[in-house]
């Protein structure tokens, strides 16, 4: 690794700033990291807004619920009623399910009793990811999984490739063409305003003097966008900042440095080889061109091609199907149901507990199998990350994309994770009212406060080490093949 002088890159820094393209371009920069910081915020404080409606939602559905066992209205549903905060539909939604309360049968086929909801982190606005085509919450639709997970948001075509404008954007397709502005002529313009000999009397290494300009160059736009990122993010904290939170975000900073070294590395070579400041700022733009939509755009195709993607109509059919083959089979579900639950003894003289009984176990057939291909139909979507993941190596911008979804929590594993999640916890919920059919009794006041809740789940803090891997090997592997290329142009005395 090389050592560079103090005074050298100094003496870089203040040559830099006199040239008022330098200038420009940093303040170019700073303008369109906060834009696409501010745009992440609001995007954010909108999520925010909808969640916090959402978790009151479902204390309003808990209350409504609780108050069946109450001998008079609660002190808060009774004030809200005098007051008139309940709207018509509110309080036909009360009676409802005050109706419904001590019965675990109906509780069952009670729909929007809970709202599952991804939080929001510190981070969250920094990158939108998968946000544009997964739900970051979830109705809860009865009995039916499939309809609790459908996804009612559309992905925009257009954004496929490119992602929406976010930082992960500017930072992997604007700032490279900034990285480009600051580079492509550290040398060229020297040599075609009849300067190089006299740069060349003043510096013992060529190479060490193309590395030191486009490093303070490259390292003083990584650093601005860092620092603006981070004043920003804790001035205006969107989530709550934790141990896992500063480790994501010194990821996230360190992945930036790295995105934009690989850049600068590129910069090196191409000042390395004895083209003019046009020649070297062409093929400068013809790699970004490449490396920003040539090979991920393609790659998005040949990925397509190989996994289909799946569709929403898949899962909304998939219940129905396992439905009608569990009642095909009903007889033979209930015998197993039967020999599951020796303890159950059926009274003839009450055939409506049998057909309830036959109701529990036709469900609970159906929701394990259901569950088992749910589980399946996720799968499909993260076996097509991994090949996206492993796609890493052809380009840094995947790499440095993977690396944002991560760290801010958005990428499709995390959204996927909440959809397992929630799929687990539907079963959950379902599993213990049935658990009170089974004993035959009704709920009570005690059996409605001890309803699983979904409130304190939370996913945001994982990171798959496996694709962050690739993605440092892939920015490694490209850094490295364009430093040692830089170097061998050098060797052979291309620049005179």
């Amino acid at each position: 690794m090389l050592r560079f002088a103090a005074t050298d890159l100094r003496r870089e820094w203040r040559l830099a700033l006199t040239q008022p393209c330098v200038s420009t371009t940093f303040v170019v920069i700073g303008c369109l990291t906060m834009l696409a910081l501010l745009t992440g915020w609001l995007r954010t404080n909108s999520r925010i807004e909808r969640l916090q409606t959402l978790a009151g939602e479902n204390a309003q559905q808990q209350r409504f619920v609780e108050s069946a066992f109450l001998e008079r209205p609660s002190t808060d549903s009774a004030a809200a009623e005098l007051a008139g905060e309940l709207t018509p539909a509110e309080h036909d939604r009360r009676l409802s399910l005050q109706m419904s309360a001590r019965s675990p049968d109906l509780m069952r086929y009670t729909e929007g009793l809970w709202r599952s909801m991804l939080p929001t982190t510190p981070l969250t606005g920094l990158s939108q990811g998968a946000g544009g085509e997964w739900p970051d919450h979830y109705y809860h639709a009865g009995p039916s999984t499939t309809q609790t997970l459908a996804r009612t948001m559309r992905p925009n075509p257009l954004l496929t490739t490119m992602g929406a404008f976010d930082l992960t954007l500017v930072v992997g397709v604007v700032l490279p063409l900034a990285v480009i502005v600051l580079t492509y002529d550290v040398t060229a313009a020297d040599r075609e305003l009849g300067r190089w000999e006299f740069v060349r009397c003043h510096t013992s290494s060529i190479h060490r003097l193309i590395v030191a300009r486009c490093l303070v160059r490259v390292g003083a736009s990584s650093l601005l966008v860092i620092m603006l990122t981070a004043l920003f993010v804790i001035v205006l904290p969107t989530g709550h900042w934790d141990s896992a939170m500063i480790r994501n975000f010194l990821i996230w900073s360190a992945w930036v440095s790295a995105y934009l070294g690989f850049w600068a590395a590129l910069s090196i070579l191409a000042n390395s080889l004895k083209l003019s400041w046009a020649g070297a700022g062409l093929l400068l733009l013809l790699c970004w061109c490449i490396f920003v939509f040539a090979i991920p755009a393609l790659l998005q195709c040949a990925v397509n091609w190989r996994i289909q993607m799946p569709r929403q109509a898949e899962l909304t059919a998939l219940e129905e199907d396992v439905r009608k083959q569990v009642e095909r089979e009903a007889d033979d579900v209930w015998a197993d149901f039967l020999r599951e639950h020796p303890q159950i003894e059926i009274d003839d003289e009450k055939p409506q507990q049998e057909v309830m009984l036959r109701d529990v176990a036709l469900n609970k057939a159906a929701r394990s199998e259901v569950e088992a291909r749910v589980e399946t139909y996720l799968q499909r979507f993260l076996h097509r990350e991994d090949l996206l993941d492993r796609s890493q190596l052809l380009t840094p911008l995947l790499a440095w994309r993977t690396a944002a979804d991560q760290s801010a929590g958005t990428s499709l594993r995390h959204f996927v994770e909440f959809a397992r999640q929630t799929g687990d916890f539907h079963d959950e919920h379902a599993a213990y009212f049935e658990s009170k059919s089974l004993a035959g009794q009704e709920l009570s006041f005690l059996d409605i406060q001890g309803i699983p809740r979904f409130d304190d789940r939370q996913f945001y803090t994982q990171l798959d080490l496996s694709p962050l891997l690739l993605s440092a090997a892939s920015l490694l592997m490209w850094t490295s093949v364009c430093g040692l290329l830089s170097w061998w142009c050098l060797r052979l005395g291309t620049i005179q």
